[in-house]
Formats: C-alpha cells, sequence, structure tokens
C-alpha cells in the first residue's frame, strides 16, 4: 500500500493534534483535580475544628453543670463523654449542618481512640467501629495517578 504525500502529512498533521489534545486535556484534569481535592481537604479541615469547638464546648457545659465521670476508669470516662456529646444540642445541630449545606463533606463523626463512633450524621454509626478513611492532606500531595486511583 503506497501512501501519498498528502495523505501522509495530512495523517501526521491529524496525529499531532490528537496528542496536543490529549496531552492538554490530562493537564487540565490534572489541575481540576488537585484544585478539587485541595478544597474538600481545606473544607474538612474548617470543619473539623468547628466540630471539635462544639464537641468542647459539649463536655465544658457538661462540666459546668456539675457532671462528673462515676470514676475515671476507661469505661466511666467513655460513658460520661458519650453522654455530654449526645445531649449536646449544639453539636448535633453543627454536625447536621455541616452534611446538609456542604457538597463536599457526606459524613461527620467522632471517634474514640480505639476507633468506636460516638457522635455521627449518619444514623446507625454510633457504638460501631469506623471505617478506614483516605488522609486527603496525603491525597492533595500525592501524584496525580495515585489520587486519580483514590479516587
Amino acid at each position: 500500500m503506497h501512501l501519498r504525500l498528502k495523505t501522509k502529512i495530512t495523517l501526521i498533521m491529524a496525529f499531532l493534534v490528537l496528542a496536543v489534545v490529549g496531552v492538554n486535556s490530562t493537564l487540565y484534569v490534572a489541575t481540576l483535580t488537585r484544585q478539587v481535592i485541595r478544597q474538600a481537604n481545606e473544607r474538612a479541615q474548617l470543619v473539623s475544628r468547628h466540630v471539635f469547638f462544639q464537641a468542647q464546648n459539649a463536655l465544658s457545659e457538661s462540666a459546668k453543670a456539675g457532671e462528673t465521670p462515676a470514676s475515671s476508669e476507661p469505661e466511666d470516662l467513655r460513658a460520661y463523654v458519650q453522654k455530654s456529646l449526645d445531649e449536646s444540642v449544639a453539636l448535633t445541630s453543627s454536625i447536621d449542618a455541616e452534611v446538609g449545606y456542604s457538597s463536599v463533606i457526606y459524613e461527620v463523626s467522632i471517634t474514640d481512640v480505639d476507633g468506636t463512633v460516638l457522635v455521627s450524621s449518619d444514623a446507625s454509626l454510633p457504638g460501631k467501629q469506623s471505617q478506614a478513611r483516605t488522609n486527603l492532606a496525603q491525597l492533595v500531595s500525592s501524584s496525580f495517578v495515585s489520587q486519580l486511583r483514590r479516587l
């Protein structure tokens, strides 16, 4: 099969255009992905600080109300913290608002050191072991290929 010079040049130009479009599209998607992940991480950090502040207030309000743990045993301390968090209307409202008004936050949970969920926006999770989550801070600094794999 013998191709004319005009056909060869046309094919070469078509492949060059395809290559340029492919490289530009890949760079655009990589930049957009990195930006979206960075914004999600910033939002998650803001939400975590806000919920942490509300949890601190819930424990502070319990202490001001004269409530104390039955003893210094881990089970009693956990029960005291659980009760304080459960009874905090401000904490519950904050968690519900963060999930309800954010397009990137799907769940907010507070866990103990063992990973047991104490309070969550998902009513089925309290008392259960929390699932491992992707660390967004690590995902922000990882390569584009790693980001795509995790997503």
